[in-house]
């Protein structure tokens, strides 16, 4: 009895090892947290859409962790560099971002989820509208930009 209990055993362990060697393991993106310490830094608008943004045109967006405050750089409108300057909220617990500006107290047209949030790159995607994707990579601010 011994015997035949011995060999059941080793049959199951030789089959639960023969499993466990072709089990094939997918890799995982591992994304870090949406936290207001991730986000601190400069990104600049990559595509928006799905679109790359038109040649020589540019949208920067500088977020400053300490207290909280943004700067816009762009020249969409009209190739003229605008800044908008605002105060800019982040809601941790449901990877959000919203904010509001200085010279209008207007928040932003829109709250974001933040996703595939990683130290070079991240996904903005409008609140209520999941067509409304910008992709935004880490990025120097241009020096001809810094003392605006």
């Amino acid at each position: 009895m011994n015997r035949i209990l011995k060999s059941a055993l080793l049959f199951i362990s030789a089959v639960c090892f023969l499993v466990s060697c072709k089990t094939k393991v997918e890799p995982q993106d591992s994304y870090l947290p949406v936290t207001y310490i991730n986000l601190e830094g400069t990104w600049k608008l990559d595509s928006y859409m799905g679109n790359a943004l038109p040649e020589n045109s540019y949208v920067y967006i500088k977020l400053q962790r300490s207290d909280s405050k943004f700067t816009i750089y762009d020249n969409q409108a009209s190739g003229l560099v605008r800044v908008k300057t605002g105060t800019f909220f982040v809601d941790e617990s449901a990877s959000l971002i919203d904010g509001m500006y200085d010279y209008s107290n207007e928040h932003w047209t829109s709250s974001y989820a933040i996703s595939e949030l990683s130290s070079d790159r991240m996904v903005w995607t409008a609140s209520g509208d999941p067509e409304d994707v910008s992709v935004y990579v880490r990025s120097e601010l241009p020096e001809d930009l810094q003392d605006r």
